[in-house]
């Protein structure tokens, strides 16, 4: 089993530590820590996270970028 903390996960989704400490992590269905010795200490499965983010759940932020990307060029859409 491969495991994975904040900071691979942070490059993985190229998002900021602090956001997948403070947000990603806490989404619901998101993956429980295979590792949780404390909030500085926790590792993740990373098949399991990587079949969390092939559901289709993303981050708030992602949401957010995807949406302004789709809106950009429509001037409807606000």
């Amino acid at each position: 089993m491969n495991l994975v903390g904040t900071k691979d996960l942070a490059e993985l989704l190229k998002l900021q530590r602090k956001t997948v400490t403070d947000k990603l992590t806490k989404r619901p269905g998101f993956p429980a820590p295979a590792v949780d010795g404390s909030q500085k200490n926790r590792l993740w499965a990373l098949d399991e996270v990587l079949a969390y983010l092939k559901s289709g759940r993303r981050s708030a932020r992602a949401s957010r970028d995807s949406k302004r990307q789709a809106t950009a060029g429509d001037p409807d859409a606000h």
